[in-house]
């Protein structure tokens, strides 16, 4: 049983941001075989634990990976997770795919009201359920102090959407794999959703680039205003880019209210 929080509010603090990216929750999608599984292991090495609910990352050296099967899974996961010894080997999950995690969740629920189809538990109570399920098991694991980091994969459609001067065009839009009523979950949870795709420059070359800000064309954002607008796709220049925008806010507010050091804002708890 989870002990009663105390609050001290005459000692309250003002709260700390972080340069350490792996502070932050994010999700990261992008098309099959970019590289996104390697990307997460280069960003966050050894303090990364993947929960594989699909292997992606057998070709990665030095990948920190356990097998996830089934929703039961996380439970056993979140029992070694509290671990104070855990705690100090790793500091972030890195979940993938998130679009696994769902079917797992859905199948859970599924197998709990013993019905073969979540539109047959009446009321719409089986999709709360569901997001109740993802959300709380995702709170649990921030709780415990770990950060975490979503892969999905990306698929394009073409869709058609109003312009500024009343007239309707039909775009190529480019949203996550993951099921939509999940992403709008997530979307929440996150501090940055990252898009992952090619760009063509003006001689014809591709670069691979990772976006940061939304456009009509796909999901994006972070919760760093000065974050650029996309940015190569490696994680030395994700954490420069996060690191700069970081610094660009520090000069306006203060270098009181900033720190190198990954904090937990859970750990009283």
């Amino acid at each position: 049983m989870a002990r009663e929080m105390e609050f001290d509010l005459l000692n309250l603090q003002g709260n700390v941001v972080s340069k350490d990216l792996s502070n932050y929750t994010s999700m990261l999608y992008a098309p099959a075989k970019f590289g996104k599984t390697t990307f997460a292991v280069n960003m966050f090495g050894e303090k990364g634990l993947i929960l594989a609910w699909e292997i992606g990352y057998k070709g990665i050296k030095g990948a920190m990976a356990v097998p996830m099967r089934r929703w039961s899974d996380c439970s056993k996961l979140t029992r070694q997770l509290k671990d104070e010894k855990v705690k100090d080997r790793f500091n972030v999950l890195i979940i993938d795919t998130m679009d696994l995690m769902y079917e797992a969740a859905l199948a859970q629920i599924l197998a709990i009201n013993n019905v073969d189809s979540i539109n047959k538990i009446g009321f719409g109570q089986g999709y709360t359920q569901l997001d109740n399920l993802i959300k709380n098991q995702l709170l649990e694991w921030q709780r415990l102090g770990y950060s975490i980091f979503i892969i999905s994969h990306s698929i394009n459609r073409e869709e058609e959407v109003m312009m500024a001067d009343g007239t309707k065009e039909t775009i190529e839009k480019y949203v996550p794999t993951l099921n939509k009523r999940c992403f709008n979950l997530v979307n929440k949870f996150v501090d940055n959703i990252f898009f992952g795709n090619i760009l063509m420059d003006n001689d014809g070359n591709e670069q691979r680039v990772l976006f940061t800000r939304e456009t009509i064309n796909y999901k994006a954002g972070s919760r760093f205003k000065y974050t650029p607008d996309y940015i190569d796709f490696t994680y030395n220049d994700l954490v420069k880019a996060i690191g700069d925008a970081i610094d660009k806010q520090m000069e306006e507010d203060g270098e009181e209210y900033f720190t190198d050091e990954r904090t937990n804002t859970y750990k009283n708890i």
